[in-house]
């Protein structure tokens, strides 16, 4: 059945939507449309609109100008109230649920039936509760510990709480960002089933892979503005990306090209073990190298970087820096030594809100203090050099981190420790809820580093096309062990999924 088959009349709609905050415009007239039965990807680079959008329709934030309307009738979304109860559902990445209720009291909270004299209507609940996931097609008991569900689970009880009444629409933010493929696919398949029953469904989502596999149709917004729609079908990646950014995607070739210097390891780990996480791991990382820990979700690939650095406490085996082993280890004795950390949790592990890039930077960087006292203009100048470096938006070192969009701050975290001048750099995630553009000049980035200044870079990441991409060399995790080494011609997604789920016999398989 095509998108045109399918679609019924009505649906979100936005026109005309303007909106500025001081001085910077941010929506020029941006026009819209989510049809029932369609599945609509809205994207754009970081810094594109995409989120004060997502912010209107759902009533967060008022527009200057402008109308949103469903099934043809305009509404009145001067608060988040009102959205709801005109249908529209929001799922933003990482949604918030009580851990220690059960998936019936999280998909109700606020809201629980209630029965006579005010008391709460546990079974007109669980009824309820079986019913919306029933219509979605998840399979969960409804008395499950939030906390004992996967991330995956989690999802689905997000969506089944933003669902659960008459909803016309349903955004979802980001919503496989911390999902493995398989996860992914059985959140797919819910948000199908939900389009297939007249839903109207706006997908956010930085991964074009995604898009095209899910969406019927694709928006692009850059710099606040409409530039592209059409068919997901229809449209290759090179086209999305070529819409988001302005210009050619240029990507470099494969690693980092420069070649590793062999004479002696940056650091090198000896059969490192942690219970219950990973056993036995052991390798060797050189300088002006990119070496990238692949696996599946689980596989240890997170816990071994931790290790490394020192937050988490060995069972046994050995981390060793240039020549000299070191028993005791910490973020702050490692950062003197030259390794530092920039980990997946950027906001809540790597930034601190309420400060500016600046002086996020001075926290780490050498000479911006004396005898303890915090010297203002060195710490700016030093973080102003290495954001220019990065290609940071010009006021980074000014402005709040939380202002900043993900790939701003993901690079105001890269020149915290690069100002610290490391032999290594260890990376989680590098790239993760960034855009396509700068995603690729993140990638150009520690090539960089690794070519000229012939930094060390360890990255863990789970999109495999990134690791084909980036990486010199791959070590395959699977369940706490590295199973394989792939270099070269090796380094193939093929090669890299079958020894990640354990298919060895597909590493010499004919492509």
């Amino acid at each position: 059945m095509t998108t045109e088959d399918r679609q019924p009349r009505g649906g979100l709609r936005v026109e005309g939507i303007e909106k500025s905050f001081g001085a910077v415009k941010v929506l020029h007239g941006v026009d819209a449309e989510v049809a029932r039965g369609e599945i609509h990807a809205l994207l754009g680079a970081n810094g594109a609109g995409k989120s004060t959008l997502v912010k209107i329709v759902t009533g967060v934030i008022a527009p200057d100008a402008g109308a949103v309307e469903i099934d043809g009738a305009r509404l009145d979304l001067s608060s988040s109230a009102k959205a709801r109860e005109a249908g529209i559902a929001v799922v933003f990445q990482d949604p918030p649920l009580f851990p220690d209720l059960d998936v019936g009291e999280n998909i109700f909270a606020g809201r629980y039936p209630k029965a006579r004299l005010g008391l709460l209507d546990r079974k007109q609940s669980r009824e309820r509760v079986r019913s919306v996931l029933a219509r979605l097609g998840i399979d969960i008991d409804p008395r499950m510990l939030v906390k004992d569900l996967s991330v995956a689970e989690r999802e689905f009880v997000a969506i089944a709480r933003a669902l659960e009444g008459e909803s016309r629409v349903l955004i979802l933010d980001e919503p496989t960002a911390s999902l493995t493929p398989d996860e992914a696919r059985r959140l797919f398949d819910v948000v199908r089933n939900y389009r297939d029953h007249g839903g109207a469904v706006m997908f956010i989502s930085h991964r074009l892979d995604e898009v095209q596999a899910l969406a019927d149709r694709v928006t692009v917004l850059r710099d606040g503005r409409n530039v592209f729609t059409g068919l997901a079908r229809e449209a290759s990646r090179e086209q999305i990306a070529e819409a988001m950014l302005g210009r050619k995607l240029g990507l470099e070739a494969r690693g980092s090209g420069g070649g590793a210097d062999r004479r002696e390891p940056a650091l090198s780990v000896r059969g490192l073990s942690l219970f219950r996480h990973f056993d036995e791991v052991s390798f060797d990382l050189y300088p002006g190298e990119i070496v990238v820990l692949a696996g599946l979700v689980g596989s240890g690939r997170t816990e071994v970087v931790e290790t490394v650095l020192g937050l988490r406490t060995q069972d046994s085996g050995s981390v060793i820096v240039a020549g000299r082993e070191l028993r005791r280890r910490g973020p702050r004795r490692m950062a003197r030594l030259g390794v530092v950390l920039a980990p997946e949790d950027r906001d809540a592990q790597g930034l601190v809100a309420g400060f500016s890039g600046a002086e996020n930077i001075g926290m780490a960087a050498p000479g911006a203090s004396r005898w303890g006292f915090l010297l203002r203009r060195v710490e700016r100048d030093i973080a102003q050099r290495q954001l220019n470096a990065l290609a940071a938006r010009p006021d980074a070192a000014d402005v709040d981190v939380a202002s900043l969009s993900g790939g701003t701050r993901q690079k105001v975290v890269l020149a915290k420790w690069l100002a610290t001048h490391p032999k290594a750099l260890l990376l989680d995630e590098p790239t993760h809820g960034v855009d396509v553009g700068t995603k690729a000049e993140i990638h150009a980035i520690l090539k960089r580093l690794a070519r000229e200044q012939r930094l060390a870079v360890l990255a863990v990441s789970s999109d495999i096309e990134e690791v084909v991409q980036l990486a010199d060399r791959v070590l395959v995790m699977r369940r706490g062990r590295l199973a394989a080494e792939l270099a070269g011609s090796e380094m193939t997604e093929r090669a890299i999924l079958a020894a990640a789920s354990g298919a060895e016999d597909e590493l010499t398989a004919p492509a």
